[in-house]
């Protein structure tokens, strides 16, 4: 009687996981997608007299974080006052985990994990 067995290599998973934590670390469409996402929220927020602030809040995807801003000199003060920013990443933290999930399996199904949820 023979038995079957499954012979795994560990520097192959070990640079699977190496490959997988570079990719992820590295995320700026990830990012990009949640700064998108957070922007409806960011204007909703913003308190409204002519509209240039609210019309102007950019987000820009980097390597490991969202930037939301604006170039009007004024956006910090109103940021300081009213935090359109700090309170719409308060209500959307399953927004934001959810798309980072989402990249991360994209990543991993990439390269030939299998992801279950």
């Amino acid at each position: 009687m023979s038995s079957a067995g499954i012979k795994v290599d560990s520097r192959e998973v070990e640079h699977a996981l190496d490959k997988l934590a570079a990719d992820v670390s590295a995320m700026p469409a990830t990012w990009q997608a949640v700064g998108d996402a957070l922007l409806p929220g960011v204007r909703q927020r913003t308190p409204v007299r002519s509209g240039a602030l609210r019309d102007s809040w950019q987000a820009e995807g980097l390597a490991d974080r969202t930037a939301i801003g604006s170039e009007l000199p004024y956006a910090g003060v109103v940021e300081a006052i009213n935090a359109p920013i700090a309170e719409t990443l308060d209500a959307s933290e399953r927004t934001i985990t959810a798309t980072i999930e989402d990249e991360i399996a994209r990543e991993a199904a990439r390269i030939g994990f299998e992801v279950r949820r």
